[in-house]
């Protein structure tokens, strides 16, 4: 029976608990509950500890995804049962909690792409998501690129002096 008086942090199962009470509760054909691989340049590039660390978000999502297994259940086991009146209020429950559960997921997603990006160099900071891997190659490989030039830039203006110099053609901006 449902309580409240659980603690929300320190309530772990162990692992032939939570895959019993998983196996409860058929997969959706559809859904794809193994959280995407790490960025293959990215993964050749980390040290132990990242490793160890994406290793561990991977992980969080993969569990988190077991949430969606008895929910989506539950929204098919009321729709028939549910008086008229009450499946609006019920299924904006349910899906307030999946929406949740999936915000979660990507949260967890985008620390594994920023995780990618400091194996490169410590600044780098993700643009955008993907769902084939944390992020795409292409969005990695130009997000690094874009990074590179522009540290190459602030290093070529440094040794060389070239500093932008107004002319009297282009003294103002406005």
């Amino acid at each position: 029976m449902l309580t409240l008086d659980q603690a929300i942090f320190t309530s772990t199962l162990a692992d032939e608990e939570r895959k019993t009470i998983i196996e409860r509760y058929p997969p959706i054909r559809t859904l794809k509950y193994s959280p995407p691989a790490a960025v293959p340049q990215a993964d050749r590039l980390f040290k132990p500890g990242q490793k160890a660390e994406d290793a561990m978000l991977r992980q969080l999502q993969y569990t988190l995804s077991a949430v969606l297994r008895p929910l989506d259940v539950l929204g098919h086991t009321l729709l028939p049962i549910l008086p008229n009146e009450h499946i609006n209020r019920v299924f904006a429950t349910i899906n307030d909690v999946h929406t949740l559960v999936l915000h979660t997921a990507s949260t967890i997603n985008n620390q594994r792409n920023q995780l990618a990006l400091r194996a490169i160099h410590p600044s780098l900071k993700a643009p955008s998501q993907d769902k084939q891997y944390t992020m795409s190659a292409d969005t990695f490989k130009d997000t690094v690129t874009e990074f590179t030039a522009m540290q190459k830039s602030i290093r070529d203006a440094r040794r060389g002096g070239n500093c932008f110099k107004p002319s009297s053609s282009n003294s103002s901006f406005f």
